[in-house]
């Protein structure tokens, strides 16, 4: 039998947190990794150029063998998947409808907040799953615009977090998603200023929610890591991120 193969795309390094989880949980899959850095961030995109670039991504993994696509980027699903789904010929595996059942399974009192790009806020996408899984649902959506860029950069973020995560300091929400997979880079910082509240990670719940069957003497496959802009700051920073050699290379792409 062989190997299964996953893409997995986003704008930049946040869906390699998909990648690590992904890896470490079913070592036995073959991976290809796509990050369109050369249009990151798709958070402050229009949905048209959004819907350009998700095209281009499968239109690249689709060169390899691959059974499914991992949409390791809540912008590209709160804009496109609805759109695509029906039209792809390669199984995709959306973020947000398992982040939704998390949190909403969860939450103890049924406020939820959603920390997101602002292409995702403005898609409501989080807060009409929340509010189809349970009417009663009180979402609050904040537009974390600047985030992906430092942390892409590698820059220290606190200032920004602290101010976007400060209107949850005193408030009842019980639940916070971690809507970008860029995000989960900084849930030690967000439990520090956020202690009392739970966070899902879209990253993790996308992986939770694949259902293969692991196997007995497995072989373990390596991860195929591509980029559309320079990675060798891509790389750079991946590699200090995650501790161990990323190394992608250009995707050689018709756009």
């Amino acid at each position: 039998m062989s190997n299964l193969c996953l893409g997995v795309m986003d704008s930049g390094m946040g869906g390699l947190t998909v990648v690590d989880l992904l890896h470490k949980k079913y070592p036995e899959i073959k991976i290809v990794f796509l990050g369109d850095n050369a249009n990151m961030p798709y958070g402050d995109k229009t949905k048209q150029q959004i819907m350009g670039f998700v095209k281009n991504n499968i239109s690249f993994l689709s060169t390899f063998s691959i059974d499914g696509i991992l949409i390791a980027c809540n912008t590209m699903d709160s804009n496109c998947y609805q759109s695509i789904k029906d039209n792809c010929d390669i199984k995709l595996y959306p973020i947000i409808q398992p982040t939704c059942q998390k949190a909403f399974q969860i939450s103890k009192n049924k406020k939820i907040a959603v920390l997101a790009t602002a292409a995702t806020v403005k898609s409501n996408a989080y807060k009409n799953s929340l509010e189809r899984l349970d009417r009663q649902i009180e979402v609050k959506q904040i537009n974390g615009t600047g985030l992906v860029e430092l942390i892409e950069q590698n820059k220290n973020c606190q200032n920004l977090l602290e101010k976007y995560l400060s209107p949850l300091k005193n408030s009842d929400y019980d639940t916070l998603i971690l809507g970008c997979t860029h995000y989960p880079l900084l849930s030690d910082k967000i439990k520090a200023i956020l202690p009392n509240i739970q966070l899902v990670s879209s990253s993790e719940e996308l992986v939770n929610s694949l259902h293969i069957t692991k196997r007995d003497n497995i072989t373990v496959c390596d991860v195929d890591y591509y980029v559309t802009a320079n990675p060798l700051p891509f790389n750079d920073i991946a590699s200090n991120i995650f501790g161990y050699p990323i190394n992608a290379i250009i995707a050689n792409r018709k756009e």
